[in-house]
């Protein structure tokens, strides 16, 4: 999507990547996003549709225009690329929630084409799957009056159709709703940065094994988990990230927190090969 400068950021989600698996390329000094042309989808009910993935090439860069970001996710095994805060917030709640499966930044794209043949296309910042085997597309932005914005809308609009047409939910997601719980937005960023640690070749099966039998108190798995205490929440999380375990990321992370094992998987489509 096209854009220019229309409002300015500077909230920096950047800091809890530790700095050996940090890159990055400055901050949004700029003002933030606004589509700079009219909508070029003048009959939505002629438009035709089509959907798949694609190489986007790095993001990364190291001017001062905005924030981007990529890193080596320990849920999938690939780097995650994106840029603005929003999208790495999203990511880090990607990375992290027990409810998602496999997803991928930036890695898919719509190609839209008019009754009168002029081509325009639409790239969203997220696609993952669900534990119930759904595939969601997602456009995040700092708060909905961005989804208001004439000519977003009806690309948007056109878009959520075709994906509709194919089974693919779509998503609108502000940071608003991202950050509505704090502590939920808290516990997601301490486990994302956590999930960048090492933890022992032993612990996952053992974490497994330990929770077979059912939900554990935090403190009583990290003493069958042999953890000491100061350790034991960085290895739950980064066992959450890895799927292996989960707890409710709006509760306080305490000793009595209850960890369960991570909700099973149904089949869901390889989001490498996802075309409409």
């Amino acid at each position: 999507m096209t854009t220019t400068a229309s409002r300015t950021t500077t909230i920096d989600q950047f800091s809890a990547l530790p700095a050996s698996s940090r890159r990055g390329g400055g901050r949004a000094h700029e003002v933030y996003w606004t589509a700079s042309k009219p909508s070029p989808i003048t009959d939505p009910a002629a438009t035709s549709f089509s959907f798949g993935s694609y190489d986007p090439g790095p993001i990364v860069n190291f001017g001062r225009k905005r924030l981007t970001f990529s890193f080596l996710s320990a849920r999938t095994g690939t780097v995650q690329q994106g840029e603005s805060p929003w999208e790495f917030l999203l990511a880090k709640h990607l990375e992290t929630l027990p409810s998602v499966g496999a997803y991928r930044l930036h890695g898919h794209r719509a190609v839209l084409v008019g009754p009168d043949g002029e081509t325009s296309s639409y790239g969203p910042d997220a696609v993952w799957t669900g534990i119930d085997g759904t595939v969601t597309c997602a456009e995040v932005k700092a708060s909905a009056g961005y989804f208001a914005e004439p000519a977003t809308a009806a690309l948007l609009d056109v878009a959520e159709r075709g994906l509709a047409a194919g089974g693919i939910r779509f998503a609108r997601i502000t940071s608003d709703a991202l950050r509505e719980d704090r502590r939920r937005e808290f516990n997601v960023c301490r486990a994302f940065a956590d999930g960048r640690g090492r933890i022992g070749e032993a612990v996952p099966d053992r974490a497994r094994d330990a929770l077979a039998g059912g939900p554990l108190a935090l403190g009583a798995l990290g003493e069958r988990l042999g953890i000491d205490a100061s350790s034991r929440v960085r290895i739950v999380n980064a066992l959450m990230v890895r799927r292996i375990a989960a707890y409710d990321l709006s509760d306080a992370v305490t000793p009595d927190l209850c960890v369960t094992a991570a909700p099973l998987a149904k089949p869901a489509p390889d989001l490498a090969a996802l075309t409409i």
